[in-house]
C-alpha cells in the first residue's frame, strides 16, 4: 500500500501545517472582535487570568428607597405598570386604562414589609463593585408585581434570585456561539428611555440548543441591566420607573423553520425566575396568519399581564408603529425611518454590529471585551482538515481551516500555493510557537485519496 510519504507535497505541508495553525491561532486572538489594541500596549506584561465575572453595579450607583411624596408618586407609577397601562407620554397620549387590574393590597405597606424581609440579603457598600443591582424598592416592587404581591412567593424569588446572581459571580458576559447568530441586537433605546431588543425571527435556527439560547438571553438582559444602572439618578426615572425594556420580534421573512419551542420555553423560564417583570411591552412585527396561529399555541404558557403587554402588528403599520416608538433619525431604513439599516449576521465584523451599540458599549465599561477575547483565544481549538488527491497533484491538493468554539466554527479554504503566500511574510513572527502535529500515518486509517482532519487547542 502506497505511504503517505509518496504523495507529491506532503513534504511541504508537513512544514506549513505548524506554522499555519499558529499563525490562524495569533490572528484569532488578536482580530476576531473589536478594534485593534492601541499602540502603547504592543508590549504587554505577562497575561493575567481570565476574569470570571462580570458585575452589574457599583457603589456609585444609587439605592432608590422611597418615603413620603416620592413613595405615593412610586404608588402610582406601580398601579400604573401593574394595570398595564401604556398610555403615558412621549409614547402614550395620556389617557387613563380604568380597566386594568388592581394590586391586591396595600402597595406602600408591602414594600416596606419587604424592605425588612430582605435586610439580611444586602451587600456591604464598600470598595469594589457589587456583583448585582442594589436591592431597593424598584428591585422588590418588581418581583412583587410579577407575582400578583404575593409576599412569600416574592421573598423566595429575591431570595433565589440572589443566590443565582452570586453563583453567576454576577451577570453573563457575551459569547461568540450566540454573538455570530445574530439572535437579538439592542440597536437603540426608544423614546420612553427603553433599551429595546430587536429579535429578527429569519435567522433564527429551529435547532438552537437550549444552553445556546440561555446563555444569549442572560447575556443580553444583563447588558441592558447594567446599562440602566449605569445612567440611574438619585431620583425616580418619569419615563421608565421600572428599569425595563421592550422587545421587538420581527417575523418578517421569517417561515417555520426559524421557529423554536426551545427558545420561547427557555425565555419563558428565565422570564419569571429571574428576569420578573422586566420586558415592559412585546411587539411582534409582520403578523399574518401563521404567526398569529403560533401564538394561540404560545400564548397559554405566558403569564397573563405578559400576553397583555403583547401587542401583534400587520406588516402594513410597521412603519408607523416603528417611528412612534422610536423615532424617525433613529430608526432604520426597513422598518421606515432614516437610519443605516440594521447589519445582518453575515455582515457584522464587530461586536456593535453583532449585538448593538448599548451591549457593545456596557461590555467595554465593564470588561467583558477582554473577556471575550481571551476566552475565545484560550479556549478555542485550531483544525484542519486536507483533501490528498489519488493522483500527487500539488496544484489540486487543499487545505480546510477552522476555528472550534463550543462546537460554534468558521471554516477557511485555501490551496498549498495560497497556504505558502499567505505565510510568507508571518513564518518569522516571534508570536508564533511551533506545534508538534503529526499526519496521519497508513496504520491510523489512511486513506490515499479523501478528507483527513486533526485539531489541537491553542493556548
Amino acid at each position: 500500500m502506497m505511504e503517505i510519504q509518496s504523495f507529491d507535497g506532503v513534504g511541504l505541508l508537513r512544514e506549513l501545517l505548524p506554522i499555519l495553525l499558529a499563525a490562524l491561532a495569533a490572528l484569532v486572538a488578536a482580530k476576531l472582535f473589536v478594534a485593534p489594541r492601541k499602540a502603547d500596549q504592543a508590549h504587554r506584561a505577562p497575561r493575567q487570568a481570565i476574569q470570571t465575572d462580570l458585575k452589574l453595579a457599583g457603589p456609585d450607583v444609587p439605592t432608590l428607597t422611597f418615603f413620603g411624596d416620592q413613595l405615593k408618586r412610586f404608588e402610582d407609577e406601580v398601579r400604573r405598570i401593574y394595570a398595564v397601562n401604556h398610555d403615558k407620554p412621549p409614547f402614550g397620549r395620556g389617557m387613563k386604562n380604568l380597566n386594568g387590574p388592581v394590586p391586591p393590597c396595600d402597595v406602600k405597606e408591602s414594600i416596606r414589609q419587604m424592605r425588612a424581609a430582605c435586610a439580611d440579603l444586602q451587600e456591604p457598600v464598600t470598595g469594589g463593585w457589587r456583583l448585582h443591582e442594589p436591592l431597593d424598592d424598584i428591585f422588590y416592587t418588581r418581583f412583587l408585581t410579577a407575582v400578583d404581591f404575593h409576599q412569600a412567593r416574592a421573598l423566595q424569588l429575591i431570595r433565589n434570585y440572589v443566590k443565582f446572581r452570586r453563583e453567576m459571580r454576577g451577570g453573563t458576559p457575551p459569547d461568540y456561539s450566540w454573538l455570530k447568530a445574530g439572535l437579538g441586537i439592542v440597536p437603540f433605546e426608544d423614546v420612553m428611555g427603553r433599551p429595546i431588543i430587536v429579535a429578527r425571527a429569519k435567522y433564527f435556527d429551529s435547532q438552537i440548543s437550549a444552553e445556546t439560547f440561555r446563555s444569549f438571553y442572560r447575556g443580553m438582559v444583563d447588558s441592558i441591566i447594567a446599562h440602566l444602572l449605569m445612567k440611574r439618578r438619585p431620583q425616580l426615572s418619569d419615563t421608565n420607573p421600572f428599569e425595563q425594556y421592550v422587545l421587538v420580534l420581527d417575523v418578517l421573512g421569517a417561515t417555520r423553520r426559524n421557529f423554536s419551542m426551545t427558545a420561547i420555553q427557555v425565555m419563558i423560564h428565565e422570564s419569571n425566575n429571574y428576569y420578573p417583570d422586566r420586558v415592559a411591552q412585546i411587539f411582534v412585527l409582520g403578523v399574518n396568519l401563521a404567526v398569529r396561529s403560533l401564538w394561540s399555541l404560545v400564548s397559554p404558557m405566558v403569564m397573563p399581564r405578559t400576553r397583555k403587554k403583547t401587542e401583534l402588528i400587520k406588516e402594513a403599520d410597521v412603519p408607523n408603529l416603528m417611528r412612534q416608538l422610536v423615532g424617525h433619525e433613529k430608526l432604520p431604513e426597513e422598518y421606515g425611518g432614516s437610519a443605516p439599516r440594521l447589519p445582518s449576521p453575515a455582515q457584522a465584523k464587530t461586536l456593535s454590529d453583532m449585538a448593538g451599540p448599548i451591549p457593545a458599549d456596557i461590555w467595554e465599561k465593564l470588561g467583558a471585551v477582554r473577556m471575550l477575547e481571551e476566552k475565545t483565544a484560550m479556549a478555542s481549538k485550531i483544525c484542519v482538515a486536507w483533501d490528498m488527491p489519488p493522483y500527487g497533484f500539488r496544484q489540486m491538493s487543499s487545505f480546510k481551516l477552522w476555528l472550534h468554539s463550543r462546537g460554534e466554527s468558521t471554516a477557511i479554504t485555501r490551496t498549498i500555493t495560497d497556504c505558502a503566500d499567505f505565510l510568507t511574510d508571518l513564518q518569522q513572527s516571534a508570536d508564533l510557537k511551533k506545534l508538534n502535529l503529526d499526519l496521519p500515518k497508513r496504520d491510523e486509517g489512511y486513506s490515499p485519496s479523501g478528507w483527513l482532519s486533526t485539531c489541537c487547542s491553542i493556548r
